[in-house]
């Protein structure tokens, strides 16, 4: 998945779509503010080096046990782990190599969900026109009950609901299980309120 998305990534500047980066919207936490936050092309192309070094560790070294490898892909790829959630606005928990199964499936679910709805629009309902599901909130669990959760969210913005023809938007969040606030969808009588520079709006 994670070397689906980073082919995506690199199919836009290719069709000149988007040139260093993309972006998406994300909640922060406990406050009515959706930040448009990029992700530049150089991070996927540092993912799919690591991953590459990681490759050929594995073949040299004749790594055979799924415990060997989950560490092995942690000591390569743990950096680019950490950006993203510093792309989520959320500060990382204390991870360890265990955690890399997760912390792939986060990775790749990230970066094609909000390749979407960059794609299409961040006000798109790419749940109903492509997988065919009402999912206003699709959420990738943690490795464990105690672990970051992430979930992309149907919401509303305040200031531009009205421009959007009243359509809600597509907002990324990463969340405690421990935390109150979940990522439920907006009411119609709250929204968000968008935190961008200039240049990042203009790309929305």
């Amino acid at each position: 998945m994670i070397c689906q998305a980073i082919e995506s990534l690199e199919a836009l500047k290719t069709a000149d779509f988007s040139h260093d980066s993309f972006n998406f919207l994300v909640k922060h936490p406990n406050k009515p503010v959706a930040e448009v936050v990029r992700i530049p092309q150089e991070f996927g192309q540092t993912l799919r080096s690591d991953m590459e070094v990681f490759a050929v560790d594995v073949n040299h070294t004749r790594v055979r046990t799924f415990e060997s490898m989950v560490h092995c892909a942690w000591e390569h790829m743990h950096v680019s782990f950490s950006k993203v959630f510093q792309f989520l606005q959320t500060p990382a928990p204390e991870l360890s190599p265990e955690a890399v199964p997760a912390l792939c499936r986060m990775t790749a679910t990230v970066l094609d969900l909000s390749l979407v709805s960059y794609v299409v629009s961040h006000g798109s309902r790419f749940d109903l026109n492509h997988l065919q599901k009402d999912m206003p909130i699709i959420t990738v669990q943690g490795l464990d009950s105690n672990g970051l959760h992430v979930n992309c969210t149907l919401r509303r913005l305040a200031c531009l609901h009205n421009f959007l023809d009243r359509n809600l938007v597509w907002t990324f969040q990463g969340y405690s299980p421990k935390e109150l606030q979940i990522g439920q969808p907006m009411t119609e009588s709250s929204g968000l309120y968008i935190l961008s520079r200039i240049e990042d709006f203009a790309d929305i």
